[in-house]
C-alpha cells in the first residue's frame, strides 16, 4: 500500500441516504505546501454539509477547497464534508468511490480515492397460498400463512395493507336504501365534488341504481314501501323536492350522485386494516361475503431506520366462499407471518464480501 500523507477516514458502513462524514488529517508541515484541494463524488452522492472549510467554490459533486481553518491546539490539520446517496439502489452492497485530489504550490498533486460504503435491507416473499376457501366449519379459524425472506443489513419497519377486491353483481335494496338515507342526509353530489376512492364501480350498476331511484320518485307509494323502516317520514317527501326544476340537471346530478354514494359505501365494506410497527401487528383482511369476492391483495412495505422505502412485496389470494348462507356474514382472515429467514442477513459488516482494505 501507498504510504500516504494524508489519514482519510469515513464510518465502516451506511444506509442509503444516510450521512457519512468523511474526515482528512494531515501533518501542519503539509499545509504551507498545499494550494487546494479538489474532490469529485460519483454521480450516486450529494454533499450535504462542510467542516472546517475558510474557502470553497462547490459546482454540483465537485468541490474545490481554497483554504483550511488552522488548528492551533493539535499537532495536525484537518478539514472534512459530508455526503450521502440521493436515493436507495438495488444491489444489497455497494461501494461508492469519492476522489480527492491534492494540488501543491509546485505544480504536482497527490490523489486519493476513498470509498462510501451503502449497504441496504431486502425484504422478499418466499411463500403464500393461491387460494383461501372458506366454510361454515372453519370461518372462525382462518388464516393466510405466509413467509419472508429478509437479507441485507440494517434493521426495517414493516407495514401490512390488505385488502379485498371483488364485482358487485347485486347488493339489493340495502344498497339502494343506503343510497337515499345518503342523498336525504348530505344532499346531492355536484359534479366537481365526486372525490375519488380506491374503488371502481361498473357504469351500468349506477345507471341501474340512477333508475331505480328515478322510478321510485314517479311513484310515491313505492318509495314509502321501500323506506319503510328507515323511521323518517320526511325522506320521501325531501327526494320528491330535489327531484323538482330541470329534469335531465337533476338525473346528470343523481347520477354523480349515486356514483360519489355508491364508491363510499363499497370502500366502507373493503375495510383495510393497516398496522406498522418493528414486529408487523397482526392485520386481518376484512371480507365482507355480501359483496362477491373474487381476490384479496396483500400489499408489505418496509423501509429501514434512515425513513428510506424500498419496493413493496406483493401477492394475490384468491377467496372462495362455499358456506351455505353467507349474505350479510362477514369474515376476518388474520395475516399471519409464519417466518421470517434471516441465514442471509449480514450480521457483521466485516465479513461482507466488501473491500475493507482502506
Amino acid at each position: 500500500m501507498q504510504d500516504f500523507k494524508y489519514e482519510v477516514t469515513c464510518p465502516r458502513w451506511a444506509l442509503p441516504t444516510e450521512e457519512v462524514p468523511i474526515h482528512v488529517q494531515f501533518d501542519k508541515s503539509i499545509t504551507p505546501l498545499l494550494q487546494s484541494v479538489n474532490v469529485v463524488l460519483h454521480e450516486s452522492l450529494t454533499f450535504k454539509d462542510f467542516i472546517n472549510l475558510t474557502g470553497y467554490e462547490r459546482d454540483g459533486r465537485t468541490l474545490a477547497i481554497k483554504s483550511i481553518g488552522k488548528s492551533t491546539m493539535s499537532d495536525y490539520d484537518y478539514f472534512g464534508f459530508v455526503v450521502a446517496t440521493t436515493s436507495p439502489f438495488d444491489d444489497l452492497k455497494r461501494m461508492v468511490p469519492v476522489e480527492i485530489k491534492f494540488n501543491y504550490n509546485d505544480g504536482t498533486s497527490e490523489m486519493y480515492t476513498k470509498h462510501a460504503r451503502i449497504f441496504r435491507p431486502l425484504l422478499e416473499l418466499d411463500t403464500s397460498p393461491d387460494q383461501i376457501v372458506i366454510t361454515d366449519k372453519n370461518k372462525g379459524r382462518l388464516e393466510l400463512p405466509i413467509t419472508m425472506k429478509f437479507s441485507g443489513f440494517g434493521q426495517i419497519k414493516v407495514t401490512a395493507e390488505c385488502r379485498i377486491e371483488g364485482r358487485i353483481v347485486s347488493l339489493g335494496s340495502s344498497m339502494l336504501n343506503e343510497i337515499i338515507r345518503k342523498i336525504v342526509k348530505e344532499g346531492i353530489v355536484p359534479a366537481e365534488d365526486n372525490a375519488e376512492t380506491d374503488v371502481s364501480v361498473n357504469p351500468d350498476y349506477v345507471e341501474q341504481t340512477v333508475s331505480q331511484i328515478g322510478a321510485l320518485l314517479r311513484c310515491r307509494g313505492e318509495l314509502d314501501k321501500v323506506l319503510d323502516g328507515l323511521h323518517n317520514d320526511a325522506y320521501a317527501d325531501v327526494l320528491q323536492d330535489l327531484s323538482r326544476g330541470s329534469k335531465e340537471k337533476f338525473m346528470s346530478m343523481l347520477y354523480n350522485t349515486v356514483e360519489t354514494y355508491v364508491n363510499q359505501v363499497i370502500a366502507e365494506i373493503l375495510d383495510r386494516n393497516v398496522g406498522a410497527n418493528v414486529t408487523m401487528e397482526p392485520t386481518k383482511i376484512h371480507a365482507q361475503i355480501s359483496l362477491p369476492v373474487t381476490k384479496a391483495t396483500v400489499r408489505l412495505l418496509y423501509r429501514d431506520l434512515a425513513g428510506n422505502e424500498y419496493n413493496p412485496i406483493e401477492t394475490q389470494v384468491e377467496l372462495v366462499d362455499e358456506r351455505k348462507d353467507p349474505v350479510g356474514l362477514g369474515v376476518k382472515i388474520p395475516l399471519s407471518i409464519k417466518n421470517v429467514d434471516e441465514s442471509l442477513a449480514y450480521k457483521n459488516v466485516r465479513t461482507m464480501e466488501i473491500d475493507v482494505s482502506e
